[in-house]
């Protein structure tokens, strides 16, 4: 019986390992094969342990940033733990244990691309349900794969799923295989979608967009890296909830690619590095012409002689289409009807030297062959050769026709599907009006603007180079009307178009049958840029918003456009690239604006019902550790953010320990390929506190961490689920963070357990912040408290509200709020707070304050960038950084920094003072406690940093007696200081009761004047110096093993200096 009892023990192993093959969980090949998303926001919804595995493949992917929702505290430990391991969490993966129960999704609107739900029953199955789903789907890409797993077993009928999807509106379908049954919710478009498939929105070369899906009242959809992304001849094209863009850079040595991300959220799909004909490897790419076009889910974008037809969703290659002209050049390719069509002509000639704006711009834009192709198939239509040469700039399509001006023909109209000629113009005054100009005259505005408009009942000849503007018939070439353009051959920077039955040109507007002048729609200021026109609304190239029937403004500006691309709409939302000039705008990166959509209406949520407090709260507080002067239990050191501690940090120091975090984290050295702009966010630990031998400090991962300070062992760890981008604030035994997923969380000090956790921002709507996925109102700075009150600030962007509030430490109690602060005025970008005077002052654009206790706001004084403290009672110092830069930033984009100033507190005087030099202020942020001040500064971009100390007593005299009058004379700060050292580009600075901590490089990095992103770290070591109180002597230097994060220092009470490093990790250097 023994060979009996072996072969049943076999047969039942068979049959578990059949059942276990048979209840496979979802893959992320087959998520991507069922669903053909292939990147973007991925959310697994009511996640439990059998979407662990599915959660973690997907985050493997560059293309993918996986957000988990489960209510599932077991679950979401360990896939917190097994994320970790992985150097996923916090980059490409977010846990977040606090899902309610409900469809309710927290994303904005058409924000996600695959959404995952594997633990249906039949009872979910409602309309409710569907349209949550569809709201948070991407318009025309997105898909919910949603449904019940085989491993969850039994509860779900594939009757009822078939019953719930035919009830809706027939884009659900059904699947069932060995993993589940499923059903297929596919994202819809808007209703009243536009999309903007040209360079110039269409074909027509006529900058309007239809879309009515874009409303106010509005919120930002996300905000993305890089900061600075473009200047003349960039090129963006979005639809169907992708987004394309093409850089074009004033600088030299810069390679041009194809960067796709998804238009709901930002997050990048591919990228493809584009190369000219002869495949050199930088400023080679024409992208100012009309060189990219969508049709449907594929990119049409010229190579050369050809056009590549590329996946939209992937990149991948489906076709090159070789042009009618090998070894050439294409010039132009416009796409409608189904049809390819192509201008051709020489090889482009590369003279970067020669465009200051416009770096890869081809010096021969002129084409002679024609020719039309399937886009499908390539299959060639028809080709020919016209006698003459046609400008890029002077072709268009519309209507099935192709319209093209050409010197020594005419004007002349074909039939798109044939070729064939439908009139012909000869006058040959219009081809020597129109004639391109020689040499083209770039700092004019006309390197990349449209000559030829096409509309339906008129041909409108514009080029900017031309005195006229000339209106033609559409269906035979007859000339209608000739008027002399406004400022011809200016450097204007808007372009002319046609909307509705005007002809607008510039600040001119005349009807477009008649050619009469006429009254132009109320607008605002445009700025350096050309608006962008839908039937409701004027944008400027600023991102300010007016309603065309009052000239009501709804919006202002806040970021700034590439001067001859401005900004675009599709699928409902406004997509701005951002600049690389240096205009004032005080948002730096691209932004994406939406409708506010279902979130317009829902009211604030009671703050009763945004408070989560554990049951041990109202048992006992928790353990009070001491804190005196000699710790660091806050930010920047003390209630001040002064950067300073009592304790002696001594004569000599090395390295004692190095955190870093288990899972494997990749510095963040900037882009992959040199000449291409960085577009992952930093990925660097919070400035530890420090108080009774401990270290406290959340890592990149949004995981708190309590290290023993002496030797760097971890003490104990609390996962967030978000990213968190300012330290803690220690308080009595109490932990306060503030998270990017709007909530203020209160842990045991001693524990690291969750006391209270309040949520901030008004409603969860979640979004993108420059590659972290966040509360559309996230608490960015660090809690600030104040006689036992928190003060929290949620939000980024004044238009979308900012909400402040003040939270008893003990309860978690909201003592005030105020939601909506700033919305009023000029769109702000906020930064850091301190309190002094009786106020709460708030940083960045306008600024303002609260009073306190009681709350009451007031507007301004105009504080930018993110930094601030009190300086002896009496002076707000603000200035430095915005709070969005990268750590790379720090280093090599010294034009988006503001100087340091101070501000009396009493408000006597609205003039700030300026500390060091407006030209090339330093990241490093200024320093002081009672008895020494110090800042870094240089006197211009070439010069190498000085240190400067100024006792306390004298800077405040200094400041005490600068002139109110701006045109007075200024005393100068040399006449003040104890001493002045040159040290190279210092990055932090910390104050102890002995020395002047400084960490920096050790040589002065400093970029061409104008370029952004160019300053070289190759071989660049840093150190970390003391630098001795009285004379600035350097009493020690180590070297540091990588990069130090710009204003990370702290101090412990027994003299260990604490540094974060942009590789993620955290150095401990002393005695």
């Amino acid at each position: 019986m023994l060979w009996f009892t072996w072969l049943v023990r076999v047969l039942s192993c068979l049959i578990v390992l059949v059942a276990a093959q048979r209840l496979q969980a979802v893959t992320a090949d087959e998520a991507t094969a069922r669903t053909g998303i292939s990147g973007g926001l991925c959310v697994i919804d009511r996640a439990g342990e059998a979407e662990a595995d599915l959660a973690l493949q997907l985050a493997e992917r560059p293309s993918c940033v996986v957000q988990v929702r489960t209510g599932d505290r077991v679950s979401a430990h360990s896939l917190t733990a097994r994320g970790e391991a992985a150097g996923q969490l916090g980059r490409r993966l977010y846990v977040d244990a606090d899902r309610s129960e409900g469809p309710a999704l927290p994303y904005a609107d058409h924000a996600v691309d695959l959404l995952v739900i594997g633990d249906l029953v039949d009872a979910d199955l409602t309309a409710s349900a569907r349209a949550e789903w569809q709201r948070v789907l991407s318009g025309g890409r997105g898909v919910a794969l949603v449904g019940r797993s085989a491993e969850r077993g039994p509860g779900l009928s594939r009757s009822a799923l078939e019953a719930w999807a035919a009830g809706g509106t027939g884009n659900a379908t059904i699947l069932a295989d060995a993993s589940g049954t499923w059903a297929l919710l596919r994202g819809r478009l808007p209703v009243g979608a536009d999309g903007w498939t040209h360079r110039l929105h269409g074909p027509d070369q006529c900058q309007v967009s239809q879309d009515t899906a874009f409303q106010a009242p509005f919120l930002s959809q996300w905000w993305g890296l890089p900061r600075q992304d473009g200047m003349w001849g960039s090129t963006m094209v979005a639809g169907r909830g992708r987004l394309f863009s093409m850089r074009s850079s004033r600088q030299a040595g810069q390679r041009y690619a194809l960067t796709a991300r998804g238009l709901g959220n930002g997050v990048m799909l591919w990228q493809r590095i584009m190369r000219s004909a002869d495949a050199t490897e930088v400023d080679n790419y024409d992208s100012g012409r009309s060189c990219i076009a969508l049709d449907g889910d594929t990119v049409l974008i010229i190579a050369g002689d050809s056009v590549l037809r590329l996946a939209a969703e992937s990149g991948k290659e489906l076709a090159r289409i070789v042009g009618p002209r090998p070894g050439g050049g294409i010039k132009w390719i416009g796409v409608a009807d189904g049809l390819l069509a192509v201008l051709a002509g020489d090889r482009d000639v590369h003279k970067p030297a020669a465009f200051r704006y416009q770096k890869g711009a081809a010096s021969n834009p002129t084409g002679s062959d024609l020719a039309v192709y399937e886009t499908v198939t390539g299959r060639e239509q028809w080709k020919a050769t016209v006698a003459g040469s046609i400008d890029e700039r002077l072709i268009a399509l519309r209507d099935h026709r192709l319209y093209t001006l050409a010197e020594g023909v005419g004007l002349e109209c074909r039939d798109l599907g044939s070729g064939a000629r439908s009139w012909l113009n000869a006058d040959p005054d219009i081809q020597r009006a129109f004639r391109s100009p020689e040499p083209r005259r770039v700092a004019a505005g006309m390197l990349s603007k449209p000559g030829l408009v096409a509309l339906p009942d008129q041909i409108v000849l514009c080029a900017k180079w031309a005195e006229k503007t000339m209106a033609f018939a559409s269906n035979d070439g007859r000339l209608l009307w000739s008027k002399i353009q406004d400022r011809p051959g200016g450097a204007r920077a808007d372009n002319s178009i046609a909307f509705g039955k005007l002809w607008l040109d510039g600040g001119t507007a005349f009807d477009l049958f008649s050619g009469q002048p006429a009254t132009a729609p109320p607008t605002g200021g445009g700025g350096c840029g050309p608006p962008l026109w839908t039937p409701r609304y004027w944008i400027s190239a600023f991102g300010s918003v007016s309603e065309l029937r009052s000239g009501k403004a709804v919006r202002t500006r806040d970021i700034k456009s590439p001067c001859d691309q401005g900004t675009i709409i599709a699928d409902g939302i406004m997509v701005t690239m951002p600049s690389e000039c240096s205009c004032g705008a005080e948002l730096k990166g691209y932004r994406a604006l939406a409708a506010a959509g279902s979130f317009a209406d829902r009211p604030a949520v009671p703050w009763q019902q945004r408070l989560q407090v554990d049951a041990a709260v109202n048992h006992a507080p928790p353990t009070a550790l001491p804190v005196d002067a000699a710790d660091w239990p806050v930010s920047r050191g003390n209630q001040a953010r002064g950067g300073a501690c009592a304790a002696v940090v001594g004569q000599v120091a090395a390295v004692r320990w190095r955190w870093s975090s288990p899972g494997t984290v990749a510095p963040p050295g900037g882009p992959a390929v040199a000449g291409l702009p960085r577009l992952d966010p930093d990925f660097i630990a919070t400035t530890p506190l420090t108080a009774a031998g401990r270290a406290w400090f959340v890592s990149h991962d949004g995981v708190v961490r309590c290290l023993d300070a002496a030797n760097g062992e971890s003490r104990w760890t609390t996962a967030t689920g978000t990213m968190v981008l300012s330290p803690p604030t220690l308080w009595q035994g109490h932990l306060l963070i503030g998270g990017g997923d709007g909530n203020v969380r209160c842990l045991d000090a001693s524990t690291g357990h969750l006391r209270w956790r309040f949520q901030v921002a008004p409603h969860d709507r979640r979004t993108f912040w420059f590659g972290h996925l966040v509360n559309t109102w996230p608490v960015l700075p660090e809690i600030v408290i104040d006689h036992g009150t928190a003060y929290a600030m949620a939000g980024f962007q004044s238009d979308n509200g900012v909400t402040c509030a003040a939270i008893d430490v003990a309860t978690g109690a909201v003592r005030w709020e105020t939601a909506g602060t700033s919305r009023i005025g000029p769109t702000a970008v906020f930064g850091h707070a301190a309190v002094g005077g009786g106020r709460l002052w708030m940083t960045g654009g306008t600024g303002g304050s609260f009073a306190l206790p009681g709350g009451e706001w007031a507007a301004g004084p105009a504080l930018h960038g993110a930094e601030c403290g009190i300086f002896s009672e009496r002076w707000l110092i603000a200035g430095g950084r915005r709070i969005t830069e990268t750590a790379q930033d720090a280093l090599d984009s010294p034009m988006q920094r503001a100087e340091f100033t101070a501000s009396p507190l009493d408000r006597a005087s609205t003039r700030h003072r300026p500390l060091g030099a407006d030209s090339a202020p330093t990241p490093a942020i200024p320093v002081w406690d009672a008895a020494l001040f110090v800042l870094a500064a240089r006197a211009d971009r070439t010069a190498t940093c000085q240190v400067t100390a100024v006792p306390a007593a004298a800077m405040n005299t200094w400041l005490a007696t600068f002139p109110d009058d701006k045109h007075a004379d200024q005393p100068a700060l040399a006449t003040v200081q104890a001493w002045s050292v040159e040290l190279p580009t210092p990055l932090a600075l910390a104050l102890s009761q002995d020395l002047v901590i400084v960490a920096h490089a050790d040589r002065q990095l400093t970029p061409p004047v104008g370029k952004i992103g160019t300053a070289a770290v190759e071989g660049v070591r840093f150190q970390l110096s003391g630098l001795n109180r009285r004379d600035g002597s350097r009493t020690w230097s180590i070297a540091l093993p990588a990069q130090p994060a710009p204003n990370r220092l702290s101090i412990d009470r027994d003299g260990r200096v604490l540094v974060c490093l942009i590789d993620g990790t955290v150095v401990c250097v002393g005695r």
